[in-house]
């Protein structure tokens, strides 16, 4: 494995190997898990610097913010990647001594090595939605004439029950366990009609809201509970939100204000979904792709679902992560 090679911050496939493929030595290991916390220590080293800019520019969002996130992660990745700061190579030198101190003992370096590669891959886990849910929304999403239409009642009885809710939402989103826990019951319920492994659905609404940290939210405030950015065509007749997005054209990304539809609870917000994708006849080849996640991601991204040109493939990623399946594993 060639450990001055750049990847993307995203790309597991490094960890992995160093972790099982037992060919690779224990010196090529440990320098290879200094370069990644190095980029770890440099990722922390720009958003301080960010942080201490004083003032914000015109066209600053949380949308922007987050592709800067996603620039400096990538930036710090390839400078430790390559000549760095020297800090890994202090740390191999402090490492690399704890290893001959240690060669008498079962332990050894290998299962101290072991923790850090683990840590690495957890904070990856854990951002790689956050940092994908930049709200990449669709360019035609929204516009067909056959759509749900779900009416609310504005009442104080109602707001209060959406304030109790969303008080339990932030209390259980943001993480991706606390999410897919959260939206499991809801995936279950609507993946039978659509013909869809729950975890696809999921996947999607993680990557659509950054496991829920960053869904749209209304000029209240309160959350639209709009999981799966659909947009309000002409035909839709609920409530609906303003909101910056990022889309892409002639893969060019421009930032453009849109019209979302907006729920009252996070169950209409997914039989909407389910509405959505049976009652299109584009979906027709989405729905019942079953437990194939490469059939229903292509699909999906064929039929025009995202104007991202990767949507289809980070989609994928979250699900065939090894973080993903455990969790799902365990909501059931």
């Amino acid at each position: 494995m060639d450990i001055g090679s750049t990847a993307l911050y995203t790309d597991f496939s490094d960890l992995n190997e160093l972790k099982y493929n037992k060919s690779i030595d224990e010196k090529t290991r440990l320098k290879a898990v200094a370069k990644q916390f190095e980029g770890i220590f440099l990722q922390m080293m720009l958003k301080s610097m960010r942080d201490a800019n004083m003032g914000d520019d015109l066209f600053d969002n949380d949308q922007s913010k987050m592709y800067q996130d996603l620039f400096d992660k990538q930036i710090s990745l390839e400078l430790a990647g390559k000549n760095g700061f020297g800090l890994a190579d202090m740390m191999v030198k402090q490492m690399d001594k704890t290893q001959i101190e240690s060669a008498n003992s079962d332990k050894g370096i290998t299962d101290y090595q072991r923790s850090p590669v683990t840590v690495i891959k957890d904070v990856v886990d854990n951002e790689m939605a956050n940092v994908n849910a930049m709200q990449v929304r669709r360019s035609s999403i929204g516009n067909s004439s056959e759509s749900l239409t779900i009416k609310t009642t504005e009442n104080s009885d109602v707001d209060t029950k959406k304030i109790s809710t969303e008080k339990t939402q932030a209390n259980e989103w943001g993480t991706p366990e606390g999410f897919i826990k959260s939206m499991v019951p809801y995936a279950r319920s609507i993946a039978g009609k659509l013909g869809l492994n729950p975890a696809f659905i999921v996947a999607q609404a993680a990557l659509e809201t950054g496991w829920g940290a960053h869904i749209i939210k209304t000029a209240t405030g309160a959350s639209s509970n709009n999981l799966f950015g659909i947009k309000a065509g002409s035909s839709w007749q609920g409530n609906t939100v303003q909101s910056k997005t990022l889309e892409f054209s002639d893969g060019i990304m421009r930032q453009e204000k849109a019209t979302f539809r907006s729920y009252s609870s996070v169950d209409d917000a997914f039989r909407d979904y389910a509405r959505f994708l049976t009652d299109n006849d584009r979906y027709s080849n989405v729905v019942n792709s079953g437990y194939d996640v490469e059939q229903f991601t292509s699909n999906l991204s064929k039929a025009g679902y995202a104007t991202d040109p990767v949507y289809a493939d980070k989609i994928k990623m979250i699900v065939q992560s090894d973080r993903m399946k455990s969790l799902m594993k365990s909501a059931y």
